[in-house]
């Protein structure tokens, strides 16, 4: 049974983020509209919003309290650690984690 998360405080930019990378994802991670790293996890994607430096900073915030709510490591939450983080990273595997996309689609919330 899928996890249930309360998204009724979640950010619109936030949000906007998840449906973004989810879509991207979907598409099979082209570079042909939106461009986000393969080699990158949520934290740092999120810089390609393209929104000023106080929104990002906010959205990272609010991502990480996401995380820590739902007690994964704030900083590498979908992978056992550093080590692996880089394997995947390195291999230009991040957006393929299953436990990333499992957590962006649990987190994807329509934007008014």
């Amino acid at each position: 049974m899928p996890t249930i998360y309360d998204l009724s405080n979640q950010s619109p930019e936030l949000s906007e983020f998840y449906i973004k990378y989810y879509a991207w994802v979907k598409r099979g991670a082209r570079s042909d509209r939106i461009k986000f790293y393969r080699n990158a996890g949520l934290c740092l994607n999120i810089n390609l919003m393209g929104y000023s430096y106080f929104i990002l900073q906010t959205m990272k915030y609010e991502m990480k309290n996401q995380f820590k709510k739902a007690n994964l490591y704030s900083i590498y939450p979908f992978n056992k650690n550093l080590s692996n983080y880089d394997e995947e990273s390195g291999s230009n595997l991040s957006h393929k984690n299953l436990r990333r996309i499992t957590w962006v689609k649990s987190h994807l919330k329509e934007v008014s």
